[in-house]
């Protein structure tokens, strides 16, 4: 699966994505509208040769719609940028990051 291109995966009711996901390297276009998903995993992150993902219509956890604009990578309009693109999956697994570090710290600051 190392070779694999394309995936489509939408409307599969999927709920978690596989961590070996990025071990397909030459994956440049993921779809996963239409699904269950709630996270999107950091490991994700390093897929460089993802060009276009697509998480509409997915309960995603984090909400990013307050956040500055995601810049829209085909020149397309706001609806684009908010589930598509390389730059919404990095500032999403950001976002979450950011979240999750403060969380564990305001944990210990009230041990």
């Amino acid at each position: 699966m190392e070779s694999l291109h394309t995936l489509w995966l939408q409307r599969n009711q999927l709920e978690k994505i596989p961590d070996n996901i990025s071990r397909m390297v030459s994956l440049d276009t993921l779809v996963l509208s239409g699904n269950r998903l709630r996270d999107i995993p950091a490991l994700m992150e390093g897929m460089s040769n993802l060009r276009f993902v697509n998480f509409r219509d997915n309960p995603l956890a984090l909400d990013l719609t307050l956040y500055p604009k995601i810049p829209a990578e085909d020149g397309g309009g706001e609806e684009d940028r908010e589930m598509f693109g390389r730059e919404f999956m990095q500032m999403y697994i950001r976002v979450s990051r950011e979240r999750a570090h403060a969380a564990l710290n305001e944990h210990r600051l009230t041990q």
